[in-house]
């Protein structure tokens, strides 16, 4: 037995394929290389592939033994996507040129020229078929990162006969194309890849911003280019459609010919039927008139003549009928061919029109080559002027970085020769200075040791002036508070000197008299103290006036006039209670007004200002001093005073214009019956502002504090009140919040009610 023959084999993923050495010389020259390089070392030495998959190496190893490769489908993605089903075409036909692109890889690497022309065979025939730009976008994008030119070459040659697609898609770009598929220009790419790698980091971004705007420039050119062909197709497209509708009509026109050449041919059967019917009655026509001779000569029976007689006049009324319609029909079809030669003739100018459309077509396709072939040689002398500017620029950047390094040099020998100087200087000043080391250094001791008693003294008259300002803002804190305290007893003052009368019987000053009111009498009265604004009179007026002056434009802006005016009056009593628990009391009217614009913005309006006017704020203010008492009101005073009450009133509101209230409405509440938080300078709920009229009125057999806000009733409770409350204005009552009250009810008059009912 002679020798075994020396192998190859080629290790991949665990999988062994050997071929013959001999097979593999003849092949490939970059292995018959290896072989002989190898030869001393192993007879049959072993090529591991890693950059490879399994399958293309076995289609590889496939055409080393039979000179052909077939690729495995059943693996490709797109198959075991389908799932038994047909995969998506586009899918499919990627997944065999990413086969046939490896293999063509793979040849490449080991130098197999046969095996790399029979996969860019194989490439050829898939393209052949159905027609993917996509596809054949992601198969260049494949290639252009490899270095088979012929592979490139064969693109280009598939893409010339789909430029118009390709150039449409959203993923083609020109330049990028065009100059990766030339190989001159690819050189030249490269040349100055190298020359750019040499350049300064200092200078690069300068000459990429000037590139980067001159390829800028280029594909805006190109993109308008791509327009033009856009807009040629979209006329194209128009012109076809009008050939079909030119066709449809012409489609039309022969069946309407065809119609009306059987509509003729009818109509001659029918003439030649009637010409036939004619001829038949004349001839009886022409027997009529023998027979009834006949019947004159050889009939004496006179009721036969007679019907020969009736008879030949129906014939001849038949004939009549028979000539009018042979008429009509020669009149219709005289019609008949004059509308078939009107439609020839629209027949006629239909083709000459589809004719000159194929021509203008035709035109348009010729027009379509020259722009594109204008296109590409706009690119490639674009590019080469690109190509140009920048090695003019790497030119004038290699002597700028020559200056520079020179510039460069002579800007550190200056230093060196300042530093030099320096350093002559300082040995120059040691010389002539005279005062010895210890010296100078004890007065630079003394020097700090004065710079720290500086110091020290600065903080010192720093403190002083701190407790001097601190002294100062007290005395004026102790001056305003008793200028405060005085002007709040002049104010009592003058209170009292503007009563002439008793607050509680009305009698005179001066005058000896028995005031039942008194507090001697105290402890025998029964008292109900009403908060007035909100509890006796409502806001009703006040949302009026709010509606009037500015009701249509809040609701443009979506905004109910009834909730803003709650919300002020809600803002108005906080504001004013905390200004009040804060030692700095402003009377609630002030305060009011003062919040409109704050509520508008707090609404929701951009520009309160612009939107309302003082002269608004005016009108609406107004209708605050104009409110109203509750409809029940009179009901509830009169049963509490039927019942032995004495009504008094407590209000934070100022004093003439809850009494205006009253009067206006006439009913009757006597001015010393009123206290108003102004007089005595605190607000409610601070039960300060309670205390003083239930230290007034302490000794008395019921003492009630009755309001329809909660947080006021239950806030007089607190002072010693019994509590009645009201839920005409705030609904809910949230006892959960503010507790339990002695007497709750929905209107005034049934307050009342309760509250006598509780007293009884």
């Amino acid at each position: 037995m002679g020798e075994a023959p020396l192998s190859l084999t080629f290790l991949c993923q665990g999988f062994a394929f050997s071929i013959p050495q001999s097979v593999a010389r003849a092949q490939s020259p970059k292995l018959a290389a290896s072989l002989d390089a190898v030869q001393e070392i192993s007879q049959n030495p072993v090529v591991t592939v890693k950059d490879f998959s399994l399958d293309t190496v076995n289609c590889m190893v496939e055409f080393f033994k039979s000179g052909c490769y077939e690729v495995d489908r059943r693996n490709f993605p797109s198959v075991l996507q389908a799932v038994g089903g047909s995969p998506a075409p586009e899918h499919f036909m990627r997944d065999v040129l990413t086969c046939h692109l490896q293999i063509c890889a793979i040849g490449t690497h080991y130098d197999v020229p046969k095996l790399c022309e029979l996969a860019r065979d194989n490439i050829q025939k898939v393209f052949g078929g159905k027609w993917f730009d996509s596809v054949f976008l992601f198969t260049a994008a494949v290639v252009l990162k490899s270095k088979d030119d012929k592979l490139k070459r064969l693109l280009v040659t598939l893409a010339r006969g789909h430029l118009h697609s390709l150039t449409t898609s959203t993923g083609f770009d020109h330049v990028t194309m065009l100059k990766s598929f030339h190989p001159k220009l690819r050189e030249q790419d490269d040349t100055l890849q190298q020359n750019g790698d040499q350049m300064k980091s200092t200078t690069a971004p300068s000459i990429k911003k000037e590139s980067s705007t001159e390829l800028e420039a280029l594909r805006f050119q190109v993109s308008s280019l791509k327009q033009q062909v856009i807009t040629v197709s979209n006329e194209r497209d128009q012109l076809q459609e009008q050939i079909s509708v030119a066709l449809g009509k012409q489609e039309e026109l022969r069946q309407s010919h065809a119609d009306i050449a059987a509509e003729r041919d009818l109509l001659c059967s029918k003439l030649s039927t009637l010409a036939a019917e004619k001829e038949e009655l004349r001839k009886v026509a022409a027997k009529t008139p023998a027979q009834m001779d006949r019947d004159e000569h050889g009939m004496s029976d006179a009721n036969k003549k007679s019907s020969a007689e009736i008879e030949a006049k129906e014939n001849a009324k038949i004939l009549e009928t028979l000539q009018l319609e042979l008429r009509v029909t020669r009149s219709e079809s005289g019609l008949l061919k004059a509308r078939w030669a009107k439609e020839k003739t629209k027949s006629s100018i239909l083709t000459q029109e589809n004719d000159d459309l194929k021509k203008s077509l035709e035109l348009e396709k010729r027009s379509r080559v020259s722009i594109t072939e204008f296109a590409r040689d706009d690119v490639r002398n674009a590019l080469k002027d690109e190509q140009k500017v920048t090695k003019d620029l790497t030119a004038k950047l290699a002597q700028a970085s020559q200056d520079l390094e020179t510039e460069r040099k002579r800007t550190a020998t200056l230093v060196q020769e300042v530093t030099q100087s320096k350093r002559n200087l300082e040995l120059e000043r040691q010389r002539n200075t005279g005062m010895p080391l210890r010296e100078r250094e004890r007065m630079q001791e003394t020097i700090s040791a004065q710079k720290s008693e500086i110091s020290a003294l600065v903080k010192g008259r720093d403190e002083i002036k701190r407790e001097l300002k601190m002294v100062r803002t007290e005395k004026t804190n102790e001056i305003d508070r008793k200028w405060e305290i005085t002007n709040k007893m002049n104010a009592l003052i003058q209170t009292i000197d503007e009563w002439d009368e008793c607050r509680h019987c009305g009698a005179d000053f001066g005058t000896l008299h028995y005031c039942p009111d008194s507090n001697m009498s105290h402890s025998n009265g029964k008292y109900v103290v009403f908060d007035i604004v909100g509890t006796c009179v409502s806001y009703d007026k006040l949302t009026e006036a709010l509606e009037k002056q500015l009701g249509d434009k809040l609701l443009a802006e979506n905004v109910k006039p009834s909730l803003l005016v709650n919300t002020w009056l809600e803002a108005g009593e906080r504001e004013y209670t905390y200004l009040s628990m804060t030692g700095r009391y402003v009377a609630f009217d002030k305060v009011f007004s003062s919040l409109f614009y704050r509520m508008l913005w707090l609404a929701g309006i951009e520009e309160p200002r612009s939107f309302a006017s003082e002269a608004d704020i005016e009108k609406i203010t107004q209708g605050y001093m104009e409110l109203e008492p509750r409809p029940d009101l009179k009901e509830c005073f009169d049963k509490l005073r039927a019942a032995g009450f004495t009504v008094r009133g407590l209000t934070a509101g100022d004093f003439d214009r809850v009494l205006g209230y009253f009067d206006k409405a006439g009913i009757e509440f006597p001015k010393e019956h009123l206290m108003s938080c102004d007089t005595f300078g605190v607000g409610k709920p601070d039960l300060k502002a309670y205390a003083s009229t239930f230290e007034e009125l302490k000794g008395a057999k019921e003492l009630w504090f009755a309001a329809a806000h909660m947080w006021d009733v239950s806030s007089a409770k607190q002072v010693g009140f019994k509590s009645a409350y009201c839920s005409v204005l705030e609904k809910e009552p949230c006892v959960d919040i503010f507790g339990e009250v002695d007497v709750m009810s929905d209107t005034l008059s049934e307050m009342a009610d309760k509250i006598i009912q509780a007293s009884s």
